[in-house]
């Protein structure tokens, strides 16, 4: 079973997956990110720092789900300026993917937000962010088709 058909993130790619402490741990690399100055558009060459981030996804046989991967953080040479690789499938200063964010807006739907945030162990505020950003999202792709 290959981890990376059922994840369906382009820009990720597991190298390893490993269940710690009640956890499933997926293990991987970043790939075709935008590396390009969001200030200047000048290309970046060489990452200035490194971070090790962990970001949550859709649980995986009913456990909390993680990506750990390196996200690289740029100095651009031509404006000076700092910047992250920018990806498709989570938001700046996020922690969690926009598709756990969609999983989350879902389960709650029509639910009490309270059995959520402890199913998913997350804090009430936490899921009510999400569930409301889902909402919103939903009402303008209602105003988009009608």
């Amino acid at each position: 079973m290959d981890i990376n058909k059922i994840l369906k993130i382009r820009q990720f790619r597991a190298n390893e997956v490993e269940e710690r402490d009640g956890e499933i741990l997926i293990f991987g690399e970043l790939k075709e990110t935008q590396k390009t100055c969001p200030h200047c558009n000048t290309l970046a060459i060489k990452p200035h720092q490194y971070y090790q981030k962990r970001l949550r996804t859709v649980p995986f046989n009913g456990m909390p789900t993680y990506l750990v991967f390196i996200h690289k953080h740029y100095l651009c040479n031509a404006c000076g300026r700092r910047f992250m690789e920018r990806t498709e499938f989570f938001e700046k200063q996020r922690v969690y993917t926009i598709a756990y964010e969609e999983y989350i807006y879902e389960t709650v739907k029509g639910r009490d937000i309270h059995r959520a945030a402890n199913q998913e162990k997350l804090n009430w505020h936490t899921i009510n962010d999400i569930f409301l950003k889902g909402r919103k999202k939903a009402e303008r792709k209602v105003k988009s088709t009608g």
